[in-house]
């Protein structure tokens, strides 16, 4: 709305389109010196006006529609500055449309826009809602596995060592379900170890106890005599359970890395010597034969009595299921600075596959009823300490039948003579 200072509108669009300008295109403007003046001004006679007085003096214009003109470039300005003057002249009538010396321009901000709102709000609601349809199943698919692995860790936390999850889901996501349930079947088979080589021990401890506790009570009750047999007995009894204890002592040290080495370059044939002497009058009452075949330049940096304790578990593993068999010991020097090897082969009926992957467990036995008492602490014990020192020890079966342990330790540098 465009009014004068009285506030009388000269124009009122309303919320219509503004209507089409009506008018000379005149750069000094038709209404330019007579404003002010009382009386109205007719723009049709202003237009009529100056038209007649451009054809009058010959004056080339240029027309708007035939409602306007503007004189074209190199006119006679003189000229056409009286054309002006004499159509403003006669538009100033008498009534008519007032002209103040001022005017107003009002806007209504209300006035809506060309595109109406609720096209582009129904747009951004349809995008929206179909961003929120497309993305609601994949998150949930992103989701739902998470939850499902917070849950069953909570659940494992809480001991269900049980809980697993499922692995439908994104490949990122799969694979962390994969793995946590690797771990949790980890967890539960390392609970079902160590409750059962607790009933293990248990049980071990409870044997040479309870013969000891028989024993002395017989001999109180005077039913067996206090003479060297019953005392042999009980020593061996004795002997059995302190066997155990240190192996236990030993296992212990080996877990938490505590295990004191004293480490020193050998000759390693030597050693297993002694070995195989400390163990004679055990082959003989077995009628195991124990041989060997050894490099005499095989040196080795170990700890002298824990490789001996090694060789001597194996040993004494090898004569228990040989029969009466035999038993080889071959000892192989390093070559190019690769580990010193020392195979312990015995002539008994081998290892099935499953005795193979468990030969190494703790309390394990593949024939109890051939265990020779032992307490399946002797190969876990003997691995342990081969690693401690640098070492490892495998199993696989021997060419000729039966089983053969490979102990592999680190090789020495020739002392200086």
């Amino acid at each position: 709305m465009v009014t004068g200072l009285d506030l009388q509108p000269y124009v009122d669009t309303g919320s219509g389109r503004l209507p089409p300008w009506v008018g000379v295109l005149d750069p000094k403007g038709p209404l330019s010196g007579v404003a002010g003046k009382s009386g109205g001004f007719d723009m049709a006679a202003y237009v009529a006006a100056l038209r007649a007085c451009f054809a009058d003096n010959r004056i080339a214009a240029t027309s708007d529609g035939g409602k306007g003109l503007v004189p074209v470039a190199g006119s006679d300005e003189a000229r056409v500055t009286a054309c002006y003057i004499r159509a403003k002249a006669e538009g100033v009538t008498p009534g008519g449309a007032g002209v103040s010396t001022a005017a107003l321009l009002y806007v209504d901000t209300s006035v809506p826009p060309s595109i109406p709102w609720w096209p582009v709000a129904a747009i951004g609601i349809l995008v929206v809602g179909a961003a929120g349809l497309l993305t609601l199943p994949l998150s949930r698919r992103l989701t739902r596995p998470l939850s499902d692995l917070s849950a069953a860790a909570e659940a494992i936390r809480a001991g269900d060592l049980e809980a697993r999850v499922e692995q439908d889901a994104p490949t990122e996501v799969a694979a962390l379900a994969v793995s946590f349930n690797a771990m949790a079947a980890q967890l539960d088979l390392a609970d079902e170890g160590r409750k059962q080589f607790t009933a293990d021990v248990a049980h071990e401890l409870r044997s040479p106890v309870t013969n000891i506790r028989n024993h002395l009570d017989a001999m109180e009750d005077g039913i067996l005599p206090v003479d060297e047999t019953e005392l042999a007995t009980l020593s061996r009894e004795a002997d059995r359970l302190t066997r155990l204890i240190d192996d236990l002592q030993t296992m212990s040290a080996l877990d938490s890395a505590a295990v004191r080495l004293e480490t020193t370059t050998i000759d390693v044939v030597p050693l297993i010597a002694h070995v195989i002497e400390a163990r004679r009058g055990r082959a003989a009452a077995r009628d195991v034969a124990v041989t060997t075949d050894g490099d005499p330049s095989a040196l080795a940096t170990v700890d002298p009595g824990r490789l001996a304790q090694v060789v001597g578990n194996l040993l004494d593993n090898a004569m228990e299921h040989a029969g009466a068999g035999r038993v080889t010991v071959e000892v192989v020097a390093g070559e190019a600075g690769g580990p010193v090897i020392i195979r312990v082969t015995d002539d008994g009926p081998g290892l099935d596959e499953v005795a193979s992957k468990r030969a190494f467990d703790r309390m394990w036995r593949g024939d109890p009823a051939r265990s020779g008492g032992g307490q399946g602490l002797g190969l876990p014990i003997a691995r342990g300490l081969a690693r401690a020192m640098g070492g490892d020890v495998s199993v696989a079966h021997a060419p000729t039948g039966g089983a053969c342990f490979v102990v592999a330790v680190p090789a020495g540098a020739n002392p200086a003579r």
